[in-house]
Parts: C-alpha cells; structure tokens; sequence
C-alpha cells in the first residue's frame, strides 16, 4: 500500500482547520501502524533527501517468493553500502570458493600496500624466495651461490676451481689434451716423435696400444739412454704362444721366431716352416723335442777345418787332414790329446 502523507496545502494555508490537521494525521497514522504492524507492506517507498528536494525511489523486483533480510546487530553507527557506490570495507571476508574477484595485475598491486605480486607467464624477478623440488626448463641463473658438488654442481664459479672439485684437474689429476697422446691412444704413430724432437730420433720409456700398431719405417732402434740392457718384450697370455715375424710386401710372416709358452720351447720359422727348436735340454734339427744337446733328425752335414785341436777336457773335433785322411782328436779328462784317423777312398 502507498503511505498516505500530509498535504502541504493544508499546512501553508494563513487558517488551517484543526479538522482538516485532524484528518491528515489520522490517515498518516493508519497507514504507519498497519505497517510497523506487519499487516500491510510497502509500495515503492521514498526517502527525502536532506534538503526534501529530492527523494531516494527504492526499486524493487518480482520475486518467486517472500525473502526475509535480516540486519545486522550494530555495535555502532555504520553505513549501507551499494553495488555502484565507492566504499571501502573493513572487517569483511570474501570466500573465494564461491565468490571471484577479478582484475589486472596492475589493478591488484595496487591494492596492495606491503608486496608485489607477479605474473606467472611474465619475466619477473624474484628476491629471497625458497622453491621447492622445481622444474626449471631452459632460461639460465646466475649471482647465486655456487652449488655444492653433493648438491650436483661443482662448488665453484670459474673453470679450473670446477675440475679441482670434480677430481680432475689438469696437469695433476689429468692429461691436457695433446695430439701426440691422442694418436697413441688411438693405437697408431705416424711419424710423430715421441719425447724427441725429430721422427729420426724418437725416445720412449713405455709404448702401449690396445690395438694393432703398425712402424712405417725401415730401423727401429732400442737405445738405453744409460747404456744399460735393453728388453723388447713380446708378452702373451697363460700357456699362449708369442711370435715375432719376419718377411716382406709379399709374405710378411714368412720367418719368424716363435715361442710356445704351453711347451715351454722356441722354434725358428723359415719359408712358413720350423726349422730348429730349442728346449731346456738341447737343440732339434727336424726335431721338436730334442734329447740332446744337438739332436739331428735328416742327413747330417759339415765341413771340418784342416787343423784342429780340442781346447777343453771332453772336446772331440775332425779334422780333414788331407783329401783322404779324417783326424779325430779328443781331449781326455786328463788333458791329453789323442787322436786317430780314417782312411778315406
């Protein structure tokens, strides 16, 4: 219902009736009461301004059903914030589960008086913050403390503090890189001097390869350097065989001195084929395992001198005398020398 008001009419007139002030009250006061009442609501109420030149029309909308507005208890006096109106709120909380504020980044540093906030997609600077197992793809850092070699860095900020910590400090921990060392590693030597200053004059302590090594060359020389032995040394492995070659662009293992480590024995090779043997006990001519000093297997053949006299207890020599005469001496172990002789025809 519309709350009846006063007609101003009434009130400027020079004699206003007590039954015409009587009337305009009374109506008022009807309408009031049925609404303090709860008997009779409210239609598009007005509230004057200060100066009662304008009113505030309070608007209202079609409802499904009756709502109920409950104010607060006040502890003060406070003010009725609007929709449009700028306000700022104390004391309030905003559930972001069902409530979202939206705006731009600028907007919300500004809103902020103690931090600033920034962008997840932006380049941003960051200052005295903690991150926990983060994945960091691409970009770079730096100014920061050098990582310790636990932590999987190498606990320094140059180079060569880097490969003290990792173990492998050049010249005391490593090798630096040197063309020499890098064409022995690769098993080869192609004219490189090795500790000399010429290929004519190559000096090494120790030459290794893990692969086939080949000389291109015509001497190899073995020179101790204090004129001491010298060992040239063919090592291979338990019960194997060891072999030296000889030969040439058209057989190149043609000769060669073999040893067998398994039979304990040494062999020349000639022509592809054994020719003498050497054991413990003697040396085989045709005869692998001698059992004798000189153990022949084949025609035997020599030429004896024309004048020969034994030298040492037990000697036994021949000597061709003449085209047909054969002398045997022999140096008994008394020392004598005694001799007789075959008659050849």
């Amino acid at each position: 219902m519309a709350v009846s008001t006063i007609d101003p009419s009434v009130l400027n007139t020079s004699t206003p009736t007590v039954a015409n002030l009587v009337a305009q009250f009374t109506a008022a006061q009807t309408d009031i009461n049925a609404i303090l009442g709860g008997t009779s609501p409210l239609t598009t109420p007005q509230i004057n301004d200060t100066s009662g030149d304008h009113q505030y029309v309070v608007g209202v909308s079609e409802l499904a059903a009756d709502r109920t507005i409950t104010l607060p208890l006040l502890t003060g006096d406070d003010t009725v914030v609007f929709e449009g109106h700028a306000q700022t709120l104390t004391n309030k909380t905003v559930n972001l589960t069902s409530n979202t504020l939206t705006g731009t980044l600028a907007q919300f540093n500004a809103a902020v008086s103690d931090a600033s906030l920034v962008s997840l997609a932006g380049a941003e600077t960051l200052t005295n913050k903690t991150l926990t197992s983060p994945t960091i793809s691409g970009g770079s850092v730096s100014g920061i403390t050098d990582l310790a070699v636990a932590d999987g860095g190498t606990g320094a900020s140059t180079a060569s503090v880097a490969r003290t910590n990792l173990g492998v400090a050049i010249g005391s921990d490593v090798q630096a890189y040197n063309a020499t060392l890098a064409a022995l590693a690769a098993g080869t030597i192609d004219g490189v001097a090795i500790g000399g200053t010429t290929p004519a004059a190559i000096v090494a302590t120790t030459l290794s390869t893990t692969g086939n090594g080949t000389f291109a060359g015509s001497t190899v020389s073995l020179t101790p350097s204090g004129g001491g032995d010298v060992d040239f040394r063919a090592v291979a492995g338990a019960g194997a065989t060891s072999r030296y070659y000889m030969g040439d662009a058209a057989s190149a293992t043609v000769g060669a001195l073999i040893y067998y480590h398994g039979a304990m024995r040494m062999a020349f090779q000639v022509e592809g084929a054994e020719a003498a043997t050497f054991t413990s006990t003697g040396m085989g001519i045709g005869e692998t395992s001698p059992d004798y000093k000189l153990d022949v297997n084949g025609a035997l053949g020599f030429t004896p001198g024309t004048s020969v006299t034994p030298v040492d207890n037990g000697d036994v020599v021949f000597e061709l005398t003449n085209n047909t005469t054969l002398t045997i001496r022999a140096k008994g172990t008394d020392g004598t020398v005694r001799s007789g002789t075959v008659a050849l025809s």
